[in-house]
């Protein structure tokens, strides 16, 4: 099968060719796990346009206007539809470039759904402003687009409800999942916690720098955003706190088989990605009681779910006074991940259900 992606996440050849949270990791795990049965090729924007090969599969880089946080859309329109015409399918892994389904192609149409931004909206206009007050237009951005796919995917029930409440039906939930053989697990752990997130006020950093300041835990924050001096100034002031930024896959890895816990007081999530890299590295999660939280869960007992920062604090404290409780979450987390977050099995159910759709 041939297929094209297409990505709106920015990207940054300096860094990583999937820089871009969320919608790029998933991608970049998707594309890999399908590749040896399939023909791949990718389209991202990109301050310059540029064609390269990487890891066997063609990836197009398209000058683009780049529209909000880490977003942009190709200006080469035409170019991308003639390489979708030569394909099979052609799938957008984000809402904003689902405009080009408007446009006839001779390939399946797929999209993929990740956040929604209207989930959490009074949040998100308090970190984000008039970019997310333009957003009140999802509903009728998604009736008006969504009817042109073959498929329409969301990676959970989160997004997929959201789906149903602006009248689209027929949602597939493909889930999320990692290469549990790049992440592997570790029973050897540090005294550390760790946080990898946007630095959004909606992602709770406040909260859990709060709560690790009272702690005294060795607390590792990696990731960027706008409360980037924040947290550089948090880490001045109270030595167990450390930033690293953005940090490289590797060094991330490295990071989670230190760590005991995987934190993350986030209010808003369509899924959480970092929870099973963390579990596959045998942290515990301590996260905040929401339903993708839960969902990744899947009703085990790999973690805990809290309410607040002062429930962060106590569940802390009680899983460093029961240790071998710890280990029998880290265990059960990692088993987890191979059972249902491994992405071989996400990739196999999202082509089977694509060929289902090419067969008609």
């Amino acid at each position: 099968m041939d297929i094209l992606f297409l990505s709106s996440v920015y990207t940054n050849l300096e860094k990583e060719i999937f820089k871009g949270g969320g919608v790029n990791k998933f991608l970049e795990n998707l594309a890999k796990a399908i590749l040896k049965k399939n023909n791949v090729k990718i389209v991202l924007p990109s301050s310059q346009t540029k064609k390269l090969i990487w890891e066997g599969m063609e990836i197009y880089l398209f000058k683009s206007l780049i529209v909000g946080r880490e977003r942009g859309i190709p200006l080469e329109m035409g170019k991308i539809l003639e390489l979708a015409d030569d394909m099979d399918v052609f799938v957008m892994v984000d809402p904003l470039p689902f405009f080009f389904s408007k446009f006839k192609t001779k390939s399946k149409k797929v999209g993929i759904v990740h956040g929604i931004a209207l989930h959490g909206f009074w949040r998100r206009i308090r970190d984000n402003g008039l970019v997310t007050l333009l957003t009140v237009g999802e509903p009728l951005y998604f009736k008006l687009f969504c009817k042109n796919f073959d498929l329409i995917c969301a990676v959970s029930p989160v997004s997929a409800n959201f789906l149903k409440k602006f009248g689209i039906r027929n949602i597939f939930i493909i889930g999320n999942g990692i290469d549990t053989k790049r992440y592997e697990f570790s029973f050897k752990k540090e005294d550390i916690a760790v946080k990898i997130s946007r630095l959004a006020s909606y992602k709770g950093i406040t909260e859990e720098i709060k709560a690790f300041s009272e702690l005294g835990y060795n607390f590792v924050i990696l990731g960027e955003g706008r409360l980037k001096e924040y947290v550089k100034k948090v880490t001045k002031t109270f030595p167990n706190i450390k930033y690293e930024g953005y940090v490289p896959e590797e060094r991330k890895i490295y990071i989670l088989k230190q760590a005991k816990y995987l934190i993350s007081l986030s209010y808003l999530e369509a899924f959480g990605i970092t929870l099973i890299e963390g579990m596959a590295c045998g942290c515990v999660p301590i996260v905040r009681d929401i339903p993708a939280h839960r969902w990744v869960f899947q009703g085990e007992k790999v973690g805990l779910l809290v309410k607040n920062w002062k429930e962060l604090i106590s569940a802390l404290e009680w899983l460093e006074n029961n240790p071998e409780e710890r280990k029998k979450m880290s265990k059960r987390g990692r088993k987890l991940v191979e059972k249902v977050w491994n992405i071989k099995r996400i990739a196999n159910n999202f082509i089977s259900k694509v060929e289902s759709v090419l067969q008609g």
